[in-house]
């Protein structure tokens, strides 16, 4: 819950707004805008010539949309209180297009899929998604046919998330809405791991050590390498403010996933880049400097693991030099860090902590329906750079280092 606020906080910051998503979705008039625009939306994104794919990346909405109960839907920050009003504005509200509902042992509604018929004619629905899941990962991940199958299903939440994303700029663009309910929508995708958003990003990498635990549902973590947040506020800002994007697959190549132990994943935590990318780095590099860099070194105790590409099955090696390195220095790290220049350099710039990617000038461009705000690398991001580009050189020390002994 505290990690959502802080989600929520930013994405408040983004779109220079003075209420917070938990006012806006207590707004009757505004969650019924929501509503009518998903409708509008399932429209658009259904395809006569594909009824089949198309019905089901609509459907994979609900995610986002419709996941949660009657008695906290709005809480979570999504417009649609159950599975029935979601249908009713996506696939109800498409010309041609018929189905049932069906009712489980325990009284929850869902969609009968062998009832979907579009213009008379029987659909058959593709599976197009992929469960958010460290136990699901790592059984795709030693099978090359399901990792493909999953890689295909990622590509597709990729797709979707642009048309989405591209839907709701265009309303903003055209003075349909404002500021305001484009900070529900980003509230609504950052509201479940079962969202287009947290399914967009790519597996890349699971631990050395992932396949020893016993019960990898509990003990073993699925974990975004870049926060959602970040990425999503990133993918606003290019649309809004920037150029647009021309191809989803390459500006969110760097949006991967990482199955670590409950352990590492808690060295992340506690080094406060829960939600925040590493100081100086941005969304082009490489996500791993987000989980190896000096304040996860300094905060590791041991529990920094190296990381193995699902696809080649070799080990990624900033990992490895990193984790070697680590254990070669214990027990006295902070000292032994002292045998390079680099080391001594990087030591001499500000304390590292986290920080979100996107901070905010003061000089905020205006529109008829609200405000978009300029975004920046923080103040001061110079230094940050800086500090990075001496941890790399340390890393390079590292490796020479391991080599000669």
């Amino acid at each position: 819950m505290e990690a959502n606020n802080r989600q929520l906080s930013k994405v408040k910051e983004f779109f220079n707004s003075n209420i917070t998503a938990a006012d806006l979705f207590r707004d009757p008039q505004r969650v019924k805008n929501f509503v009518a625009t998903t409708s509008v939306l399932s429209n658009r994104l259904f395809d006569p010539k594909n009824p089949g794919k198309s019905i089901a990346t609509i459907i994979s909405m609900k995610g986002h949309l419709a996941s949660s109960s009657r008695n906290s839907y709005l809480d979570r920050k999504q417009p649609f209180p159950g599975n029935p009003e979601f249908l009713k504005a996506t696939l109800g509200s498409i010309p041609g297009i018929e189905f049932k509902t069906k009712k489980s042992k325990d009284g929850k509604i869902s969609l009968d899929k062998n009832s979907v018929k579009y213009n008379g004619i029987p659909v058959k629905l593709p599976g197009i998604t992929s469960a958010q899941s460290s136990k699901s990962a790592l059984s795709d991940a030693n099978n090359s046919v399901k990792l493909d199958e999953r890689s295909k299903n990622e590509d597709i939440a990729q797709e979707l998330l642009d048309e989405i994303t591209d839907f709701y700029v265009g309303l903003y663009n055209d003075g349909e809405i404002d500021n305001g309910d484009l900070q529900m929508v980003s509230a609504s995708l950052l509201s479940n791991m079962d969202s287009v958003l947290a399914r967009a990003a790519k597996l890349k990498y699971v631990s050395d050590n992932a396949y020893d635990f016993k019960n990898p549902g509990q003990e073993v973590k699925y974990e975004h390498m870049q926060p959602r947040v970040a990425v999503l506020l990133n993918l606003w800002n290019a649309k809004i403010n920037g150029g647009g994007v021309s191809n989803i697959k390459d500006f969110l190549k760097n949006y991967t996933i990482q199955v670590i132990p409950n352990t590492m994943d808690k060295v992340i935590t506690d080094s406060k880049l829960g939600e925040s990318l590493y100081i100086g780095q941005t969304l082009e590099m490489p996500s791993w400097i987000r989980t190896y860099n000096e304040t996860t070194k300094e905060n590791d105790k041991g529990r920094l693991r190296p990381l193995v590409d699902v696809y080649t099955k070799e080990v990624l090696k900033p990992s490895e030099a990193i984790v070697k390195g680590l254990r070669i220095l214990k027990p006295d790290i902070k000292k032994n860090q002292m045998f390079s220049k680099a080391v001594n350099i990087s030591r001499t710039v500000n304390p590292v902590r986290g920080i979100t990617v996107l901070d905010f000038d003061d000089t905020l461009a205006t529109t008829k329906s609200g405000v978009r705000a300029k975004y920046q690398i923080q103040t001061g991001h110079q230094n940050q750079k800086e500090k990075l580009y001496f941890w790399l050189v340390e890393l390079v020390v590292v490796k020479v280092m391991l080599l000669v002994s």
